[in-house]
């Protein structure tokens, strides 16, 4: 994220991000996507899809000038910047922070690139079975507990503890994922919580272990966007919302039902991953979120999640 669109007439297409490039990389992938770092300065047609959560400055420097006043088209967002370019593609997204795989795709279209992301998926899929897995199938369940995320996104140890009990009665075996840059804290969790840690050196090692897993629990976060493209997961949406990173376009969603203690209530809502047949289950407050959490709001309050309810929905959504 963002996406730089270059020249379809030339097939020259490009991306700003260092884990695609691993991904694309590690995959051994055939593509005609290049790093923006190879862009051609004689490319005659750049086009910029920007999400409304990235700053231009993050690409800036690689756009040739004459692009960079009329080919940004970023999503609207609920607090508009120049920072993030000027919202003037008015798509399905318009005055929310709606799905973002459907503001790429509507961003792809306009320039008249076909893309068909279930596809993509199945075939991510098929390509990690060609990998020699370390993990066999096993009834594990990897938990991610957003250390290096916000308040808002990170589980307390008595939380993790609280999953974990819950897996155990079910006969299954909790695994942490270490977090890089938090590697002591990570093992502290796990001695608390008497599970494994799991480490992934390579964004491959990831995908092939997450492939593995029985379930991957874990706040909205990347760790969690690429388990819902490879396994069961269940994602927990606090100050975001769930149109923004749940709500996908390869996803089919099935039902939502209430969870409801004293006066608090959550939903849980199961999705089916139409590319590889998984489950992508959410759970959340409400469709809306806290606009103003990350740049004003000091703790989760605004959006926090009742723990109880939350235990409530991965028993509903493993039985």
């Amino acid at each position: 994220m963002p996406f730089i669109f270059g020249s379809q007439n030339t097939e020259e297409f490009y991306f700003v991000s260092d884990i695609l490039n691993s991904i694309l990389k590690q995959f051994n992938y055939q593509k005609n996507w290049k790093s923006i770092e190879f862009i051609d300065e004689n490319c005659n047609d750049i086009f910029i899809a920007n999400l409304s959560c990235k700053k231009i400055s993050t690409f800036k420097k690689f756009i040739p000038k004459k692009y960079l006043s009329l080919n940004i088209i970023s999503q609207l967002s609920f607090y508009p910047s120049l920072d993030s370019g000027m919202p003037l593609m008015f798509t399905p997204n318009f005055a929310s922070n709606f799905s973002q795989t459907s503001f790429i795709n509507s961003s792809l279209r306009r320039i008249g690139i076909k893309t068909n992301p279930i596809k993509g998926i199945q075939l991510l899929n098929k390509k990690i079975q060609y990998f020699n897995n370390p993990y066999p199938n096993s009834t594990f369940v990897v938990i991610f507990s957003g250390l290096g995320l916000d308040k808002g996104r990170k589980m307390s140890s008595k939380f993790i503890k609280r999953i974990v009990n819950e897996l155990i009665s079910k006969s299954l075996k909790p695994i942490l994922l270490e977090e890089p840059g938090f590697i002591k804290e990570s093992n502290a969790l796990a001695i608390e919580n008497n599970i494994e840690t799991k480490k992934c050196d390579k964004v491959l090692d990831l995908f092939l272990l997450l492939s593995k897993a029985k379930f991957v629990i874990g706040y909205d976060s990347g760790p969690m966007h690429i388990a819902s493209l490879v396994s069961n997961s269940i994602t927990l949406f606090s100050h975001v919302s769930p149109n923004q990173w749940g709500s996908h376009i390869w996803n089919l969603k099935l039902y939502e039902k209430k969870l409801k203690r004293k006066n608090q209530i959550l939903y849980y809502s199961k999705q089916i991953n139409r590319g590889n047949n998984k489950d992508n289950w959410i759970i959340y407050k409400n469709k809306g979120n806290c606009p103003l959490h990350r740049k004003i709001c000091s703790d989760e309050k605004c959006s926090k999640l009742d723990e109880g309810l939350i235990i409530k929905g991965i028993n509903k959504i493993i039985n």
